[in-house]
């Protein structure tokens, strides 16, 4: 197993569709089902609280 699929995987403070597997997507979508994860956007999931979104989305455009 890659070591760092399995890193971004286990780190759910911000999730991004296009970087995962479709097995990982399904286990997103089964957190987000039992509320471990809150959608942020279409393709863009979190377990970090609203008030933390806007700098889980500036850190993300900074990476990119």
């Amino acid at each position: 197993m890659n070591k760092q699929l399995k890193i971004a995987t286990t780190d759910a403070t911000l999730l991004l569709y296009a970087e995962l597997s479709t097995a990982q997507i399904r286990a997103v979508q089964r957190r987000l089902r039992t509320g471990d994860l809150v959608r942020i956007a279409p393709g863009v999931v979190t377990n970090r609280p609203a008030d933390e979104w806007a700098a889980l989305i500036a850190r993300e455009r900074i990476r990119h």
